[in-house]
């Protein structure tokens, strides 16, 4: 299982539930979030053959993969803060 490095620097399992759900509070269709998180996990997966991801590095991916197709969406889901 990847691992994530949150801001706080504690670990945790890789969850594709947690990247849908952002991705749809953010605004973004069902099916184009799918894609999203399918593209930005094989990443997560990938890269952490280098150690655990940083919870940053994948939002700067996920803003990099929405960014071609649909800008307002990565505007939108780049600029979105979790409420506390």
């Amino acid at each position: 299982m990847a691992q994530v490095l949150k801001k706080d620097a504690t670990q945790e399992d890789w969850d594709r539930s947690k990247l849908l759900a952002s991705l749809a509070n953010a605004g973004v269709a069902a099916e184009e979030a799918e894609k999203v998180t399918a593209e930005v996990e094989a990443w997560v997966v990938a890269e952490n053959a280098n150690g655990p991801v940083p919870s940053t590095a994948i939002r700067a991916k996920v803003t990099e993969v929405l960014q071609p197709g649909n800008p307002d969406a990565a505007t939108a889901y780049s600029g979105w803060v979790k409420p506390e």
